[in-house]
């Protein structure tokens, strides 16, 4: 196992835990000057690299990995379960409220609400805000972001690579399951027009 974290943008403690990790198969590195978002782009690069990913049998553990994202669903489940077992059998919805980050945890939400789960979510980010920015102006920069330490640095992301995975579900739930209606709501959202853009995600998150 290989874990990469940038100097500087993790705790004391965190880089500890990680540092001084002793299992044989498994490396630590420190990168000077880096973000979370640049260590993407590197992880993205021996992704794409498919004989290399494919003779050692690459994968990730964090929010690259689908599964990963899927499994997070429970997480909503079991509280909305936990809500109702408090007695409060009369909600229609639980709303939860996330921070966000690479945007995997509101995938996360997204599967839940698309398996039934009757909950609402709450999208909360620091100065570091990418999603507010796209829903605000239509726009996503996806190179050279720029990116604010601050005390919460799990979400001290430029970049949220789950953004498109997020698209793509509203786009499927806006079309009620049709696979043509899919296809064309998924060319609007990544449509040139920031404006088309902008609508039709806002009114299918809205929804």
């Amino acid at each position: 196992m290989t874990v990469l974290y940038p100097r500087g943008m993790v705790s004391r403690i965190q880089e500890l835990q990680m540092t001084r990790v002793s299992a044989a198969n498994t490396r630590v590195f420190g990168f000077d000057n880096a973000t979370s978002d640049s260590l993407d782009r590197l992880i993205y690069g021996v992704f794409g690299d498919a004989p290399l990913a494919t003779e050692v049998s690459l994968g990730s553990v964090n929010s690259f990995n689908i599964v990963r994202i899927i499994v997070q669903a429970a997480h909503f489940i079991h509280g909305y379960l936990g809500a109702v077992a408090e007695g409060r059998e009369g909600l229609d919805t639980v709303v939860f409220a996330i921070p966000t980050g690479a945007f995997g945890n509101a995938v996360s939400a997204q599967f839940a609400r698309l398996a039934g789960l009757p909950i609402e979510v709450v999208v909360a980010n620091g100065p570091n805000d990418p999603v507010h920015r796209l829903v605000a102006t239509g726009s996503l920069v996806t190179a050279g972001a720029p990116v604010e330490i601050t005390a919460s640095r799990a979400i001290d992301i430029g970049v949220p690579y789950n953004i498109e995975r997020f698209l793509w579900l509203v786009a499927l739930d806006a079309a009620g399951g049709d696979l043509d209606a899919y296809v064309l709501g998924v060319w609007i959202v990544w449509c040139p027009c920031e404006f088309f853009s902008f609508f039709f995600f806002f009114s299918s998150f809205a929804s």
